[in-house]
């Protein structure tokens, strides 16, 4: 298979310093993922549950992994990894399928997906579910929800709403002075 078209199994390179934005997505990864394998696997959302025993934990893994199985065919995905991840840690992880078509390889731990732009989606999936709790909104300035934002000017700093972030404006703005057309 064509080099372009499938994942390696090599190790992700390592980030330096730590990102703020970071935290927010994973805030926001663990609220709306939760809700998602919360209503794939039937239960409420796990603030919401009772502490329950390891073999049911289990068995709820188990189920989840057997849906992102069933759902593979019908996106056309031959190999996958899953990670439930939360800011203690990873709640669970599992590969699914092979990495390349051609030799079979299974996909690792390891193993290096090619997502291009699918994280646009999933990133505006997830700032929606803090506009939807009210934590924010889109037409609230950047720096109210992230003070450090620097833009590349003072007034662009200042006007530049989270809704411009996502590239979901409403209307074309204009260009003007310290403000690119966006």
């Amino acid at each position: 298979m064509d080099q372009r078209h499938h994942a390696t199994d090599r190790e992700a390179p390592a980030l330096a310093g730590s990102l703020s934005r970071r935290a927010l997505l994973r805030s926001a990864a663990v609220t709306g993922f939760g809700a998602a394998a919360g209503a794939l696997l039937g239960r409420p959302e796990p603030s919401a549950q009772a502490a329950a025993p390891a073999a049911s934990q289990a068995s709820d893994w188990q189920r989840f992994d057997q849906a992102v199985q069933a759902a593979m065919p019908t996106f056309g995905m031959v190999g996958a990894a899953v990670a439930v991840v939360t800011a203690d840690g990873t709640l669970h992880s599992q590969t699914f399928g092979v990495r390349d078509r051609d030799s079979g390889a299974p996909v690792t731990p390891a193993t290096l997906f090619r997502i291009g732009s699918a994280t646009k989606s999933m990133t505006a999936l997830l700032v929606a579910t803090f506009v939807d709790d009210g934590t924010l909104g889109w037409d609230q300035p950047v720096v109210e929800v992230w003070p450090d934002f620097h833009a590349p000017t003072a007034e662009l700093t200042r006007t530049l709403r989270v809704r411009d972030l996502m590239g979901m404006a409403d209307r074309p703005r204009r260009a003007g002075p310290g403000r690119p057309a966006l």
